[in-house]
Parts: structure tokens; sequence; C-alpha cells
């Protein structure tokens, strides 16, 4: 995937004025910079969810899966249907559910969980989707310390082909997810 010469502003904003990026099969890069320097902006360009206002996107045949800040569950629906969504394997959601530490909430409503709880069925739809760029944005938000290894131990694991690029402002997770390359937002 590439991005060249990303601008994007909110009104008389400009939270990107010359942003590029490429992204390898298998490279780990982290995005960093001051809060609201455009660093999630990025991440939902890259994903399509907001447009830029110049430059170009070309994403090479590449497929995306992502972490959000927030967890985007959908709330009223049962555990093993938040994954059910993106995979058709029950099998694989279930094991994916014991490795995070989640086995026995399969058949809970979405919206009992902790909010921990949340954040690691977030990472399992991310992981269990097929693609070959994974993007998480303070993926370990709310995690106590042995969550956050175990979460960063599966997505190692679960990544060596697929690239990451990961947003956050801890040096602590950019160790644990092995990351490669740093690159900064600012003055972008």
């Amino acid at each position: 995937m590439i991005l060249r010469n990303i601008k994007k502003s909110f009104g008389k904003k400009s939270v990107l004025s010359s942003f590029s990026l490429s992204v390898r099969k298998g490279e780990r890069i982290s995005l960093y910079g001051e809060s609201g320097e455009g660093k999630t902006t990025v991440l939902d360009i890259m994903l399509g969810l907001i447009k830029p206002d110049e430059g170009e996107i070309d994403l090479e045949g590449d497929t995306l899966s992502a972490v959000f800040q927030e967890d985007r569950l959908i709330e009223n629906i049962s555990v093993i249907n938040n994954l059910i969504l993106v995979t058709e394997d029950r099998n694989k959601a279930l094991i994916m559910l014991s490795s995070l530490g989640l086995e026995g909430e399969e058949n809970s409503r979405t919206e009992s969980l902790s909010g921990g709880m949340k954040r690691r069925l977030s990472i399992a739809r991310a992981l269990l989707y097929p693609s070959s760029i994974l993007l998480l944005d303070e993926p370990f938000t709310g995690l106590d310390e042995e969550n956050k290894k175990k979460c960063a131990s599966l997505i190692l694991n679960s990544s060596s082909d697929r690239a990451i690029v990961l947003v956050t402002h801890s040096k602590e997770d950019e160790v644990l997810l092995k990351i490669e390359r740093r690159v900064s937002i600012s003055n972008c």
C-alpha cells in the first residue's frame, strides 16, 4: 500500500499537509506524533473511512483489518457472532477466544463484557479477518500487563506475512510488537 502526498484539513485546521507512506509485506511500522497531529486520520484514510483532500492512495491489492481506538463491536449480539462476521470458521473463532482468555464467553452478549474483554474481542476480530495489513490504533488501551503481552504475542504469531501499522503513545507497545520502522506524523 502506498500513500502519496496526502493532504487533509478539517475546516481551517490542516492535519496532514504532505504525508507519504509505503507499507511493504510483513513490515512493522509505528506512526508517532503529538496528540491531534493526524495519526488516526492516516489510518482512517487508509481504511477509506475518510477521503483525503489531495493525494493518491494505491492499495496494490492489499486488504486491511483494524483495531480502532474505540471498540467498534456490535453490542447487542453475542461474542461469537461478532467474530462470525469476519470468519465462517467457528472453531477458529473459538480457538482465538481461548487464546485471549475469553473461553466460555462465546455466547455472552457483547454489551455485558468488561472494557478489557471488549478490547481483546476487537483484537480477535481484526486478526480473524483475512487481511494483508493490520492497522492498530492504541490497541492495548484498557489492558493489564498480562493481557497486553498475551495480545501482542498473538498479534505477532498471527501476522507473520501481514504488515502492521501501529499508532501508539507507548514505546513499550512498540517493543512488544517488534516495530521495525517509526514514521513521524509531525509537520506532514
